[in-house]
């Protein structure tokens, strides 16, 4: 409740002063005919005390301090986007976590559109060959916590090109910094542990960044649709750290792969998805 209150209240205070009145659409509010803000606030009940039976518990498993069926308040998600010329705009992702202990900034990025359907991105987003809003599920599913549960930061060129009357080809092209290699909890408690390519903004300098792109076709009709990518990226593993790091990305594969001995640091990604629509 006391996040709801201050959530309507900033949203007041704000438009007050601008000097502008506040008027509702159903993409969210304008606080300004440029600025646009929409929010998210997210509670569940939790019944989790048979999770642990579900896995055997090793030296990588932790067992869900508070077992006892429970309603809670996940978060708070705001999301401005201001306007600054007709083709050119801001947008950002702010969270507010239940527990009290985390403010994180999700995303922020400007965006500039080219005359040809043709867009250039500058920030912090996440990766192009998907959208972690659009899950069916409250859970990450696997590949998403290995593979794009997090944002990166970096320039993404691409095109969307009709290709017929309801058929359209579309391309994304990025240069990124990469994400580093670590450990993710997998459900909502964290009963166990695997791989994860996790969000590294401290460190924009390191030399090997993530070069990737992606060609997607799109068919619109009526009764039926579908979409259907194919990418592929290049990056090498971190054999230094940052000041917040405190393992590599190779020590750490040594450390929690038994035998793993290789130096190797050049990576390659190939992938590809489909969403059907009937």
């Amino acid at each position: 409740m006391n996040k709801i209150f201050f959530f309507l209240v900033f949203i007041s205070g704000f438009g007050g002063v601008l000097g502008h009145k506040i008027y509702a659409q159903d993409q969210g509010i304008y606080i300004h005919k440029k600025v646009l803000l929409q929010g998210e606030f997210e509670s569940e009940f939790i019944h989790s005390q048979y999770d642990a039976r579900l896995v055997t518990n090793t030296a990588s498993t932790t067992n869900d301090d508070n077992a006892i069926p429970r309603f809670q308040v996940d978060r708070l998600m705001l999301k401005p986007k201001i306007t600054l010329v007709e083709d050119v705009y801001l947008e950002g992702e702010l969270e507010f976590f239940g527990d009290g202990t985390n403010t994180l900034l999700k995303e922020a990025y400007g965006v500039v559109k080219l005359p040809g359907n043709i867009f250039i991105k500058v920030g912090l987003d996440d990766r192009f060959f998907i959208n972690p809003e659009e899950r069916g599920t409250e859970i990450y599913p696997l590949n998403g916590t290995a593979f794009w549960r997090d944002e990166d930061v970096g320039i993404t060129v691409g095109g969307d090109h009709p290709w017929g009357h309801k058929t359209s080809f579309y391309w994304r092209t990025a240069v990124t910094n990469g994400l580093a290699l670590r450990e993710h909890g997998v459900g909502k408690n964290n009963v166990y542990f695997m791989l994860h390519d996790n969000r590294q903004i401290d460190d924009l300098t390191k030399g090997g960044k993530e070069v990737s792109g992606g060609l997607g076709l799109k068919y619109q009709g009526t009764e039926l649709s579908w979409d259907a990518l194919g990418f592929g990226s290049w990056a090498e593993l971190r054999i230094g750290m940052s000041a917040t790091q405190t393992v590599t990305d190779v020590d750490f594969l040594r450390e929690v792969i038994t035998g793993y001995t290789s130096k190797a640091t050049k990576t390659i990604g190939l992938g590809g998805g489909s969403l059907i629509s009937i």
